[in-house]
């Protein structure tokens, strides 16, 4: 029974995983350019110091608030393509390379919403020969799980 809640975690990460995390720390983010598709959510996390984000190029233009670390500063889902950049406009950090850009694509895939589990059988069980995963597509779109 373990292994299949293994096996159900594993899945359900690999196909809804969708949120991105960029530290905010000593004059840095990390990671300083991140790539994501249409619908993810980013959020921004200060390890330490005193840090906002601001965007200074993109699509759309926004700002989170500065924020003393240990602390979220705050989080974003991109809903339009495109290179975002932005700075810590907090004192000289933008000039200390306190700099870092998003980079938003289109999404490929299905919105992971029409894609659910429907079977999952017991590898523990001899009587389950099959041993399969089954899951159920009610989009239009052929989803591709090999990357």
């Amino acid at each position: 029974m373990k292994s299949i809640h293994f096996i159900m975690v594993l899945i359900s990460s690999f196909i809804f995983s969708q949120d991105h995390q960029v530290e905010a720390g000593s004059m840095y983010y990390s990671p300083q350019t991140l790539v994501i598709e249409v619908g993810e959510t980013v959020e921004w996390y200060n390890a330490g110091g005193f840090h906002d984000v601001v965007v200074t190029d993109g699509p759309e233009t926004f700002s989170l608030s500065p924020v003393s670390g240990p602390a979220v500063i705050g989080s974003i889902t991109f809903n339009l393509p495109g290179n975002y950049d932005y700075i810590c406009s907090v004192g000289n950090h933008e000039a200390m390379g306190m700099v870092g850009s998003i980079v938003v694509n289109e999404s490929n895939q299905n919105n992971p919403s029409s894609i659910f589990m429907t079977e999952l059988t017991d590898p523990q069980n001899s009587s389950d020969a099959g041993r399969y995963v089954e899951l159920y597509n009610s989009g239009s779109s052929d989803v591709d799980l090999s990357s």
